[in-house]
């Protein structure tokens, strides 16, 4: 907002390349944690498949709020409005999520075939070092 009060100068037009590849930059950290954090709610075996959903749902989305722009476009008013309401939506949205899932065990399946009786398990093959089984410095 200042750069664009300011009077032609280079200033002028660095502040506004400058604030223009912050924003780009903001952007884009935004989207990759966005990524890494909607994976993690989801089990081992469907985060794939649960990631992929989400990005093609919200690539939808994005393809529906262009042709909602395009018709709204004469009337501001009601445009800000519907893109207020649905960004108090998914600002609020993350509340129904789980609860944090950080240093929670994983219970991953893959594993080494293990011999039972009822036919092969899968067992897991990482074994956590304890302090006591640390080599000491």
């Amino acid at each position: 907002a200042i750069a664009v009060a300011m009077p032609d100068s280079d200033l002028r037009t660095f502040l506004i390349v400058f604030s223009a590849c912050a924003f780009q930059a903001f952007t884009v950290a935004g989207w990759n944690v966005t990524s890494l954090l909607s994976s993690e709610n989801f089990p081992t075996q469907i985060r794939s498949t649960g990631l992929g959903i989400c990005i093609s749902s919200g690539r939808i989305a994005s393809m529906i709020a262009q042709i909602v722009n395009s018709a709204l476009i004469d009337n501001p008013v009601r445009l800000l409005l519907v893109s207020s309401f649905f960004l108090f939506i998914g600002a609020v949205a993350p509340s129904w999520l789980p609860s944090d899932m950080s240093r929670a065990p994983l219970c991953d399946s893959i594993g080494t075939p293990e011999a039972s009786t009822r036919g092969i398990r899968l067992v897991s093959t990482s074994r956590r070092t304890t302090r006591e089984e640390q080599a000491p410095n």
